[in-house]
């Protein structure tokens, strides 16, 4: 943690975070002894802050989240959560809750672990984590959701996008005509 003034002649504090991230906080004061009175009462609440802060692993967040959300998510979606944590916990391993960044859940890191399992469970070599997004989305149409809904779901900025999986519901095209009834009388 160090002060410095910059040109606009107003002092800064420099300091770093636990994750190493540099942060600075303007002093306000344009004269030394003011900014070194700041600096003091800074490093007090800064202290104070850490000592507050309360470590949490991730199991721990895990056991604590489930158990929260027993009131608001659906069974499946709790099976769900719960599978999805657990999961995730083994692939991570069970590190203190400030330290999972995005750094370690990128795109590649994913598709790659993903490829991983695919080559150890002697899958089809040409399955995707991305074929992963177009099978919810078969399984959604398939199971009569709307192309409106399958849309909203995926993100898709326009339903041309998402007619792609209209192909697969023929059926239900012939049910809606079905639907019909004209009288002959």
């Amino acid at each position: 943690m160090f002060l410095s003034k910059l040109p606009n002649g107003v002092y800064y504090i420099f300091f770093f975070d636990e994750l190493g991230n540099r942060h600075k906080v303007s002093t306000r004061c344009k004269l030394k002894s003011d900014a070194l009175r700041f600096l003091q009462q800074f490093r007090q609440s800064e202290h104070e802050r850490k000592v507050k802060l309360q470590r949490v692993s991730l199991t721990q967040f895990s056991d604590d989240y489930l158990k929260c959300s027993r009131t608001v998510l659906a069974p499946k979606s709790q099976e769900s959560a719960c599978t999805s944590l657990r999961e995730f916990v083994r692939i991570v391993g069970d590190i203190p809750l400030h330290k999972v960044g995005v750094k370690q859940l990128t795109k590649d890191y994913l598709s790659k672990r993903f490829k991983r399992y695919v080559h150890i469970a002697g899958m089809n070599p040409k399955l995707h984590f991305h074929s992963l997004r177009h099978t919810f989305a078969t399984w959604l149409v398939q199971d009569g959701v709307s192309l409106y809904e399958v849309q909203k779901l995926l993100g898709h900025s326009s339903i041309a996008v998402t007619q792609v999986y209209s192909h697969l519901q023929p059926e239900q095209l012939h049910a809606t005509v079905n639907r019909i009834v004209v009288s002959l009388n």
